[in-house]
This record gives structure tokens, sequence and C-alpha cells, in this order.
């Protein structure tokens, strides 16, 4: 309980501040004591400054990054339930939205992100209604399937682009990863599947009459034999 009453103290020093340092930040922009790009540095949160770097600043951002986008519908309808805080961003003790920080977002979705990446690297999620006291188990459950499901078909698509565009690359580790990764593969594929065969052999090795158990035996590469 005084971890909690401390966080929940803690916070709200912590937004006093932030906001402090947003308004002295915007009132030295305006009087030309620092620029533009500077003043941005105290409205940006980390994860807009990590999509900044790895998205709209990135060249190769088509090649490298996707981008998913969750929508819960409702939210600002339900902003009194005490979990709303951990969907979306608010200040003053969690009694209000930071409109900063929605406008920000809402700049980086409709605005920004669209114009650094192509639409098919842009999934978004099926919409997700809120419930009383948040996201119900059920709709975590299909979110979770849905974005497994899209996550696992666009790398995988973003990876075979990668390659059919490298495919004359005669660098000589990458020929070599490539090779031995091909070898595994092929390897893996001759015994997927084999299930009632290694289940016959597992019957056909277990203990006889002797008591003594059935080895496969012989010398590489002859084949094997039962020997009891």
């Amino acid at each position: 309980m005084k971890l909690k009453i401390a966080k929940t103290e803690w916070w709200a020093v912590s937004q006093k501040i932030h906001t402090t340092l947003k308004e002295a930040a915007h009132i030295a922009h305006l009087n030309g004591k620092i620029s533009e790009e500077d003043r941005n540095t105290f409205y940006t949160s980390v994860t807009e400054k990590e999509i900044i770097k790895g998205i709209l600043s990135a060249e190769d951002a088509n090649e490298r990054t996707l981008c998913f986008i969750r929508e819960v519908t409702d939210i600002h309808q339900n902003l009194t339930d005490k979990k709303a805080s951990d969907y979306i961003n608010m200040i003053n003790n969690f009694q209000d939205v930071d409109i900063d920080a929605e406008k920000s977002l809402k700049r980086l979705i409709n605005d920004q992100i669209p114009l650094a990446l192509n639409a098919s690297n842009i999934i978004r999620s099926s919409p997700i209604k809120w419930a009383a006291g948040g996201i119900t188990r059920l709709s975590h459950s299909d979110y979770i399937k849905e974005f497994d499901e899209q996550f696992f078909s666009v790398v995988q698509k973003q990876i075979d682009a990668c390659l059919r565009k490298r495919r004359d690359i005669t660098d000589r580790l990458y020929s070599e990863v490539l090779a031995h990764a091909i070898r595994c593969k092929n390897i893996v594929d001759k015994f997927h599947g084999r299930g009632d065969i290694l289940a016959k052999t597992a019957l056909s090795t277990s203990l006889g009459a002797t008591g003594r158990e059935k080895l496969p035996a012989g010398g590489v590469p002859v084949g094997k034999k039962l020997e009891q």
C-alpha cells in the first residue's frame, strides 16, 4: 500500500516537472533562445523518438521496419476507468487526457508514418472495444492471435523481398550461412512428419523377453540393424 501511495505521489510530481519544462521550452523558443528542434525535445516521448530514429529518419525503412497499430474504439468514453491510463496518456493525477501527447500520436499515425512507409508496412488490428474494468481476456486473446498471424505473414514477406533483392550478393559469409540454413532445412524436412515410423521403431526396440534393450548397431555410414 505504501509503495502504491508513493508511486502516485511521485507521478504527480513528475507530471508537474514535465509540464513546467515544456512551458519553459515553449517560452524559450518564442524568445529565440532555443531552436524548434530543441523545443520539441521536451514534447517528444521516448517511444516517439524511437519511431523518428527507426522509421522517419531511416533511409531503408520499408525494408527493415513495420508499424502495427492497435485501436481501442471507445477509450475516450471510459476515461474514468482506473485502467484507462494503461492505454492512453493521461495527466493531472490521471484525470485528464494529455492533449499534446494525443496530437503527437495522431500526427505520427495519420501523417508522418504513412509518408515514410508503404501501406503494406502499416498493419492495423481489428478495433477493440472497452469493457467494464478494461479489455476482456477474450478480446486480448483475439488480438494476440490476430497479431501473431499478421506478424508472421508480413515478416515472412519482408524477408523474402530482402532475399530477392540480395540474391546476387557474392559475400562469402552470406553464401556460407545461406548454404548451411538450406542444408539444415533439408535435413529437418526428411524427418518431419515421420511420427508413425518413429513410434513403430520405439515399439520394436522395447524390452524383449530377456530384459535386454534392443539398440541400433552398425558403423557409419552403413544401415543400422537391431541387435539383442
